[in-house]
């Protein structure tokens, strides 16, 4: 007869059962046992609920007999690491039988409560600021930071429990905007904002074009055009000052300085149909006389001068004007070697002219020599009449 010892430590997840086999009468010794499962030992330990048979032999071969054993699991009272069966909702779980709330720990911290309410409360580990996931049993999952951030707008303090109120990360992790699940926008870790590109090179850097309905500030004293502005390959300067504030070489430290250094090397074009310059104009030269609006150093080259004269010369021809008779004229020129009013060579050199003045005093000067040409007109007339006269009594 079997007499089966059954053990079960409370603390295994896993029935465990002893079988121990006496000596049995009859046979030769020693016995022989082979178990349904393959095992041939004597004694068997750690057997989960199934059924088992066992045949037995004495040393000669002889059949002792066949036994059969019926183990069946008593119902579960711990818990087992390796996962639990014939699990019975109504007794089994894991939680607590009270109003208080049932909390997980990792390290001695807390990582994750299930309040008596319902609600899980999940702590980052990552995030040193408390910032945890919020959500009730079968709502959504949100974040929850010192406070909640509220997509119709935020009053917040400067702080909250020391802590700064803010939008970003806290890891080496960039911040990425979205729209219709596609990246708008980008913060680098390094500090980079880029729009339309999500890698920025610069502090900002837009890929498409830019509409400001205000000013644009540029802290810098450069303004810069990229290698992708359009202009040819051609050019040996790649430095691109497009607008300069200051011009070190003029001393004037509050000058704007368009093509600086020449680095766009076929030069400007202001194309349109008007250019308004609001303000005095120097070509070739950064000194503009107070008197002037236009300032060339060198050369003209010009298809048509228009010049609008504040009086013109038509009163030479008034019967008062008083013009110069031709023995003082002469006089003055034997002196002077210039005519009346017109300055000398020497004065032009130094002073230059004005080409308005200047084409008014020519035109005066033309019109006095067409009264000294019809005066002297009416004395030869006078003098060939005395000769027909002379003529006609000799």
């Amino acid at each position: 007869v079997f007499k089966a010892a059954l053990q079960m430590p409370l603390s295994r997840s896993v029935a465990q059962f002893r079988r121990h086999m006496p000596p049995r009468g009859g046979g030769v010794n020693p016995m022989q046992y082979l178990w349904s499962d393959g095992i041939t030992s004597k004694n068997r330990t750690t057997l989960c609920a199934r059924n088992y048979s066992v045949k037995i032999t004495d040393d000669n071969g002889c059949k002792i007999g066949t036994e059969k054993i019926y183990l069946t699991e008593p119902p579960e009272t711990n818990w087992k690491e390796t996962g639990n069966g014939l699990t019975d909702p109504n007794v089994n779980f894991i939680g607590t039988t009270d109003a208080k709330d049932f909390i997980l720990k990792t390290n001695g911290q807390e990582v994750l409560r299930l309040t008596s309410e319902g609600k899980v409360k999940i702590k980052s580990l990552i995030n040193p600021n408390g910032h945890s996931l919020t959500s009730d049993l079968e709502g959504e999952l949100h974040l929850v930071t010192c406070a909640e951030w509220n997509t119709c707008g935020n009053e917040l303090g400067a702080t909250l429990n020391g802590h700064e109120f803010f939008f970003g990360s806290t890891n080496n992790y960039d911040v990425i905007f979205k729209t219709n699940n596609n990246e708008v926008m980008r913060l680098g870790t390094n500090g980079k904002l880029g729009i339309g590109t999500s890698s920025p090179d610069e502090k900002l850097q837009v890929n498409g074009n830019i509409h400001s309905n205000n000013s644009i500030i540029c802290g810098g004293s450069d303004f810069i055009l990229g290698v992708n502005d359009g202009r040819g390959t051609g050019g040996t300067i790649n430095t691109n000052r497009a607008l300069v504030h200051g011009d070190g070489a003029s001393n004037a430290s509050d000058l704007l300085v368009i093509n600086f250094g020449g680095d766009f090397e076929d030069g400007v074009n202001i194309q349109g149909p008007k250019t308004i310059f609001n303000g005095k104009v120097g070509i070739g030269t950064n000194t503009i006389p107070s008197e002037y609006q236009f300032v060339v150093k060198g050369n003209i080259n010009c298809e048509e001068v228009k010049v609008i004269a504040n009086v013109p010369p038509d009163y030479v021809f008034d019967k008062n004007y008083p013009l110069m008779d031709l023995k003082t004229l002469e006089s003055y020129l034997n002196v002077n070697k210039h005519l009346p009013d017109v300055p000398s060579a020497a004065e032009s050199k130094e002073n230059g002219y004005k080409v308005a003045e200047m084409q008014e005093l020519l035109l005066r000067k033309v019109e006095e020599l067409t009264l000294y040409i019809l005066e002297l007109k009416k004395e030869n007339e006078q003098l060939k009449e005395k000769m027909n006269i002379l003529e006609k009594k000799y």
